[in-house]
């Protein structure tokens, strides 16, 4: 059963990186045969999943590796995102993909994962609800960065963001490294232990999430400010306009008068009155 929650585990992430990877901006059009190429790139992510390939890329730092190199050769091809942001956008989702698998590798989850915890005192039933349970947490968690923090909305990739994700990558890699042996060396794991590596990884997804959305709202916050300050300015420049064509409006008004006193000084006549009238 352990071979079909993989498969399960695989599709999972195929569709969460398919979607949100799509989130991310892109310079130029995309002809259709790219795309198939970037889809064929992501597939290539079962390596990650298949019993023989876990053997030959065990290691968690290099499982990331090679889930970021194809995360970003899909964001070039499919995409066609540029390259810093191809980067962030790869490695971020990398990040988010490995914690949240993380999660369910600890002593006490991974029963659940791999859908040998007895729950119902049936068999299928309990198949069942670890997929419920485990693809359950997944999909809020998926749910929740595709819907709130799409690579969309990073606009600049500066050197905060990057300091950032590598630090919150290497923990969970290396976390990763120390929680797996201590979940399959029957008898190491304890309630406490798998406690403290949930509350890492749900830290690690909780810091991510909520400085990619605190970056978002700055960024919100300083595009109003700019509309604000455009608005304001717009609204002088109408009110000096608005002013000047009054200002206009009363000359032209003052000097048909002017006009028509002059006009009737001549009809009449009075030459002398017209020309005093026109030097006062």
């Amino acid at each position: 059963m352990i071979g079909v929650m993989d498969i399960i585990g695989y599709l999972a992430d195929l569709v969460f990186a398919f979607f949100y990877l799509r989130t991310s901006d892109s310079d130029t059009k995309v002809p259709s045969w790219r795309k198939c190429i970037g889809i064929l790139i992501l597939l290539c992510t079962y390596v990650l999943y298949s019993h023989s390939a876990k053997i030959i890329v065990g290691g968690a730092f290099l499982r990331y590796i090679i889930r970021l190199v194809l995360y970003l050769a899909f964001l070039f091809v499919y995409c066609g995102t540029r390259p810093i942001h191809a980067i962030y956008g790869a490695a971020f989702t990398s990040a988010v993909c490995n914690i949240v698998h993380n999660i369910f590798l600890a002593p006490g989850t991974n029963k659940l994962l791999n859908a040998s915890v007895s729950l119902m005192g049936n068999r299928i039933a309990d198949i069942i609800l670890s997929v419920l349970i485990v693809y359950g947490v997944k999909a809020i968690c998926y749910y929740c960065i595709y819907r709130f923090i799409p690579l969309g909305g990073v606009r600049t990739v500066g050197v905060a963001r990057f300091v950032l994700l590598v630090i919150v990558m290497a923990v969970s890699v290396y976390i990763k490294d120390v929680q797996v042996p201590i979940t399959y060396n029957s008898g190491t794991g304890t309630p406490e232990s798998s406690t403290y590596f949930i509350m890492i990884q749900a830290a690690l997804f909780l810091l991510l999430f909520f400085y990619e959305k605190y970056q978002r709202l700055q960024l919100e916050h300083t595009a109003a400010q700019i509309q604000s300050a455009t608005a304001k300015a717009l609204i002088r420049t109408v009110k000096a306009r608005q002013e000047a064509e009054e200002s206009v409006r009363r000359v032209r008004h003052d000097l048909k008068n002017h006009l028509t006193a002059i006009r009737s000084l001549v009809s009449d006549g009075n030459a002398a009155g017209a020309e005093h009238y026109i030097d006062k």
